[in-house]
């Protein structure tokens, strides 16, 4: 049997919208969106792969993959060339959990239930970036975890957009609307766009 070549724009994943204006939508994507996502967001987050000089980063598979939260954890390894932390993250399992990996996706009550426990130095850890998002992230939690050095950025995704579309360090500036702002109107300019010279 013959296989042709690969196709970036080949429709590849669907995946279900969040549903918070209505019924979830079901969004189509080709590789090209996944890998545009990954590349969009190590780009400002550092997450290197096996020929870092540092050592491999690993991110771990905190959401389910029918997420699109999850399946942009699963690309951004694969376009890094990281390494992918699968390991029981549910409960009491997500300490041990963080203390395996060096990023990892929550939102802003999880890191405020582990930070004292993460904090506890006879184990090693190697947690040094933490994607926030999901809910407002207040200012003294990503304080006290810069303190601890795990950076905290605040990320805004969309099932549309193939996850990511505005980050940011949380550092509690108020600019992270507005930056999603333009990140939108670009988004959807190149999408117009796309649909204008497709026909």
């Amino acid at each position: 049997m013959q296989y042709g070549a690969w196709q970036i724009d080949r429709p590849l994943t669907l995946t279900l919208t969040s549903g918070s204006t209505g019924a979830p939508k079901a969004v189509v994507h080709g590789a090209r969106q996944h890998l545009a996502s990954a590349a969009g967001l190590i780009k400002r987050l550092p997450f290197t792969g096996v020929h870092a000089p540092q050592g491999t980063d690993r991110w771990l598979l905190s959401l389910p993959l029918y997420h699109v939260s999850g399946l942009a954890i699963v690309w951004r390894w694969l376009f890094a060339g990281a390494e992918l932390g699968i390991y029981p993250c549910r409960g009491e399992h997500l300490v041990s959990a963080l203390k395996r990996v060096t990023h990892a996706s929550l939102v802003p009550t999880q890191i405020y239930r582990v930070l004292p426990e993460l904090k506890d130095n006879t184990e090693p850890r190697r947690l040094a970036h933490v994607l926030l998002g999901g809910a407002a992230i207040p200012t003294a939690l990503t304080q006290d975890a810069e303190a601890m050095g795990i950076a905290c950025w605040c990320g805004y995704g969309m099932t549309e957009t193939a996850s990511t579309v505005t980050l940011k360090r949380a550092d509690g500036l108020d600019d992270v609307a507005r930056r999603c702002l333009i990140v939108m109107y670009g988004y959807v300019m190149m999408v117009r766009l796309f649909i204008v010279v497709k026909r």
